[in-house]
């Protein structure tokens, strides 16, 4: 036989090992990443071709391996689903909400070379498996990928191709490998059927390989599970074949001794262990006392510096928490929707819903935020209209198409003409800005009509887009003309961002259009699928990387040939993520019916041999890590991540007894030292402060310093005047409008209701006709005195109403009364250098603060009711 197995047990003693002399010239697979770099580090002098498995499959095999396939795969299979009949809308459902898990399922059977009709029709027990089956089949036929993929696995992989593969990796055309090429397999102590697929047909070709494990005798109830692998039923040397390499005693340490002292059959003595384990209260506290001191959060740097050796059972879902927090700590599987242009993108393909083109809310953030839409000059970018959208999303309350939200906008256009001719605007200050008319302080109102109708322009090229991406005159939605119109989109307004895009982003759109190009396919699909997948496709989730900050436990026996000069990081040692779990049945068989294909299919034992061995593996991988020097390993659990709280150590930390330490930060280290800006440096004229100032000390200014002076720092000093958007106080308002427009056209309930009415058409009619008749019940008040703000204007105590909108009239009154008593005092008071923070006083009133939705004191009227309890 061309293979064989040995074993060493010294990992940093190879040069010793009789093999070692053969492996130079060899060609070194690695079963995870980490022991790629591991090795490469103790022995890159000797070893020139050390590769994972992962990226070794990927260069042998490209075309299957993309996520751009896998992209393809994933809007074909939905289309599959979509179009199944004859099966109840609740499973059809639930194969739409799986989709990706389906997929997964049938690229696992592929890659094990296993085709749908090994799958019995007397074993299939559910509907779901039947269904999945239909599916699977559908995708043979119609998915060239997977056919392709089937023809690989059957033919034999010449050498040429082993030689091409590896020519990629190194970036060597020529590469130089003896012709009787050897293959060295490490940390191979499970074997996957995706792996042993690949193995065998190496074995079949008579390549010459070389299985080289971690294996100690000394304690063969924690290595021989190894056996179950590597065996003669899988094709493999038989154990009683291997060449076992002997272990001296020094060979291991005290902890990692003690530890399987409970495990080995033979008398060991219990030793007391120093070690300690942390808990850290949250992912943050991590963050905090290990990713911020060993990673460099800025994006330039954090490309640069090797990440910290952290390792953790629950790997997964702590890079992704890491990634949510700094997606920019990852170029290697760049997610594209942490920036812009993955919000871009996806926001496009949000607008279409069930063939209509709407818009929420949401889109328009995402899409104005974005910096990809600009006017008809470049320098326009409707990034910088995104708050006057927010202050109108109020008037556009109840758009659904994209027609309607145009059409609104034209009716503000047209409703802000007509107050401009009522209330003309001629040179003013702030003060008569805030009080030119009874809708100056009504957000949408507020925004200046040619900032309104720029936004207009902004929705309408949104429109123009969408109908170049979506031509629904077209009667087939083919992938490769898809993605032929998003290329000239990113192409045509890829200009006006290229203005405000850092370097970084720059870089990531041309990565984007490159991977774009790779995207190939005359299939069809359904509109209604893309958004998911393309939402797939730019988070990262179709890239089959094996580069993370944050390793899998698997990865620990890596750490093992590494210089152990630097801390290892073992986290997440909690009872729900050690010992290691099973692993799951491709979704949706059944254990039962992967068992009974398991048995006709030997790589697919492989999987199930794993399931049930993950004990065994805990304990080999702990064992691994406890075996580290204890000066550098850092031992630490989560007790409360995402949706699990108060968790406990895992039982192997129970066992050994190791002290819990839990994590506190210091006030020392909490202190974050702020850099005062310098203002001297600014050039402002001195007339322009003593103006800013004058108007400052307004009386109606004041009035909101006297009642709460955070609500006067976010409306006259971070902006010009407050606007009010809640629709609850905008009830308010359109009452106080129906009353000056009674009281100035002295007009009947009828013709009231009919002037006012179009400007509240966000609201229903039964709302607005029962608001006006709630005013005409009471006999309209009078305006009361006028108050000079200037010499060409007076306004009446009415300006007061929509200062205050909600409140009651003697409650205005006491306000202001008391602000005329004290305003000098309160002007002294602002000035003062002192004051450099203006406290909040909240309460009762804060639920008609214009600020109350960011303004982190406000008290809602919920909390005031459980302090009445």
């Amino acid at each position: 036989m061309n293979v064989n197995v040995h074993t060493y047990s010294k990992p940093k003693g190879w040069e010793q090992h009789s093999q070692y002399a053969s492996f130079p010239d060899a060609i070194h697979i690695c079963a995870t990443n980490n022991q790629r770099k591991g090795i490469k580090s103790c022995y890159g002098h000797d070893l020139k071709h050390i590769y994972s498995f992962r990226e070794f499959i990927k260069s042998l095999h490209p075309n299957w391996y993309s996520a751009e396939t896998k992209f393809q795969q994933y809007l074909r299979l939905s289309r599959i689903i979509a179009n199944l009949t004859d099966i109840g809308l609740e499973l059809k459902q639930a194969f739409r909400l799986n989709a990706m898990d389906i997929l997964d399922s049938i690229r696992f059977f592929v890659e094990a070379n296993i085709k749908p009709s090994a799958l019995k029709d007397c074993w299939l027990k559910t509907e779901k498996e039947r269904v999945f089956k239909i599916v699977w089949n559908s995708m043979l036929q119609e998915d060239s990928a997977i056919q392709r993929h089937y023809q690989t696995l059957r033919r034999p992989i010449l050498k040429t191709s082993i030689l091409s593969a590896i020519s990629r990796l190194c970036e060597e055309p020529d590469i130089k490998i003896k012709d009787d090429i050897h293959i060295v397999l490490h940390g191979f102590y499970f074997v996957t059927p995706e792996q042993q697929i690949i193995l065998e047909n190496f074995r079949k070709q008579q390549i010459k390989i070389t299985f080289f494990h971690y294996f100690d005798v000394r304690y063969a109830n924690t290595f021989n599970f190894i056996k179950a692998f590597v065996t003669d039923r899988f094709g493999w040397p038989p154990p009683e074949e291997w060449i076992y390499d002997s272990a001296s005693p020094g060979d291991i340490t005290k902890n990692a001794r003690t530890f399987l002292s409970a495990y080995e059959d033979k008398p060991s003595k219990l030793e007391e262990l120093e070690e300690t384990i942390t808990g850290y209260a949250s992912f943050f506290d991590f963050l905090h006392d290990v990713i911020f001191p060993n990673i460099p959060i800025d994006s330039e740097q954090a490309n640069k510096v090797a990440a910290p050796n952290i390792i953790s059972p629950n790997a997964k879902q702590l890079n992704e928490l890491l990634l949510s927090y700094y997606p920019e700590l990852n170029p290697k599987k760049r997610n594209f929707l942490s920036y812009p242009i993955g919000r871009y993108l996806v926001s496009l393909h949000q607008v279409y819903n069930n063939g209509q083109l709407n818009l929420t809310e949401e889109i328009l953030t995402d899409l104005f935020s974005s910096g990809w839409l600009h006017g008809k000059t470049l320098s326009d970018n409707a990034r910088d209209y995104t708050y006057d959208l927010q202050q109108l999303f109020p008037y556009l309350e109840g758009c659904t198409e994209i027609k309607s939200w145009i059409s609104r906008l034209e009716q503000l256009i047209n409703q802000g003409i007509i107050i401009e001719k009522a209330f003309p605007i001629g040179k003013e200050n702030r003060i008569l800005r805030s009080m030119r008319s009874p809708f100056a302080k009504i957000s949408h109102f507020a925004v200046p009509l040619d900032r309104v109708k720029q936004v207009k322009i902004f929705i309408e090229s949104i429109q123009t887009i969408i109908n170049d991406l979506f031509d629904q005159a077209d009667t087939k939605n083919i992938i490769d003309v898809h993605f032929k119109r998003l290329k000239n989109i990113l192409k045509t307004h890829g200009q006006g961002v290229s203005l405000i895009a850092d370097e970084n982003e720059k870089l990531l759109i041309q990565e984007l259009e490159q991977k774009l190009n790779h995207i190939r396919d005359d299939s069809e699909f359904l509109y209604d699928d893309i958004q998911t997948a393309l939402h797939f496709y730019l988070s990262g989730k179709l890239d089959d990387e094996d580069e993370n900050y944050i390793s899998g436990f698997i990865e620990i026996d890596g750490e093992m040939f590494k210089p152990q000069d630097h801390a290892i990081y073992l986290t997440g040692l909690d009872e729900n993520s050690l010992p290691l779990g099973g692993q799951s049945t491709p979704w949706p068989l059944q254990f039962e019916t992967f068992e009974l294909l398991s048995d006709q299919h030997t790589a697919l034992e492989l999987h199930t041999i794993r399931s049930r061995a993950n004990k065994s593996i805990s304990r080999y991988l702990f064992f691994i890590a406890l075996n580290l020097s204890p000066q550098q390993l850092k031992l630490s659990w989560i007790k409360n991540v995402l949706d699990q709280d108060e968790l406990q150590p895992a039982l192997y930390v129970k066992q050994l007894g190791l002290q819990k330490v839990d994590f506190t930060t210091t006030p020392a280290e909490t202190e974050v030292p702020l850099t005062l800006f310098d203002f001297s440096q600014e050039s402002i004229r001195q007339d322009e402060i003593a103006v800013a100032w004058e108007t400052l000390g307004f009386e109606d200014f004041i009035s909101e310093y006297k009642l709460c002076p955070k609500r006067f720092y976010y409306s006259y000093i971070t902006d010009e005047y407050p606007t009010f958007s809640s629709d609850f106080i905008h009830q308010f308002m359109f009452s106080e409008i129906v009353r000056v427009v009674r009281r100035g056209a002295n007009a009947d309930f009828e013709t009231v209701l009919q002037e006012v009415s179009p400007l509240f058409p966000q609201w229903l009619d039964f709302k607005k006709h029962f608001s006006v008749k709630k005013v005409f019940e009471y006999r309209p008040g009078r305006t009361g005195k006028k108050t000079e703000v200037s010499e060409s204007y007076s306004y009446t105590e009415t300006r007061k109403n929509f200062q205050f909108p909600g409140f009651r009239n003697e409650e205005r009154n006491e306000i202001f009364y008391e602000t005329k008593a004290s305003i000098e005092n309160i002007v002294g008071e602002i000035e003062a250098e002192k004051n450099q923070i203006m406290p909040a006083n909240p309460g009762y009133a804060c639920r008609f603060c214009p600020h109350i939705d960011y303004c982190s004191d406000a008290v809602f009227p919920v909390d005031l009711r459980k302090e009445n309890k």
